[in-house]
């Protein structure tokens, strides 16, 4: 099964999202720890409390190598979160 995760600010608000408008059958709740996870055929959601985050991968060399493949300079181009 495929996951992504979220940070959500309004986890309630979320979830009837997901469920009512997208049609995920939720698996799990923890309202003391604040996430769910839903699902929807082969897709798994995981949505918990927080400040959303942007997506983050490291560099590694077989990414390097496929920015050089495209002229891509990531120490420019990309931004760096640490």
């Amino acid at each position: 099964m495929t996951g992504v995760w979220y940070h959500v600010r309004d986890l309630e608000a979320a979830r009837r999202f997901y469920k009512d408008r997208l049609r995920f059958v939720e698996t799990y709740f923890d309202g003391d720890g604040g996430w769910s996870r839903l699902v929807r055929g082969a897709m798994e959601i995981g949505l918990a409390e927080g400040e959303p985050q942007p997506d983050r991968w490291p560099l590694t060399g077989e990414l390097r190598e496929l920015a050089a493949r495209w002229a891509i300079e990531p120490e420019r181009e990309l931004s760096h979160v640490t």
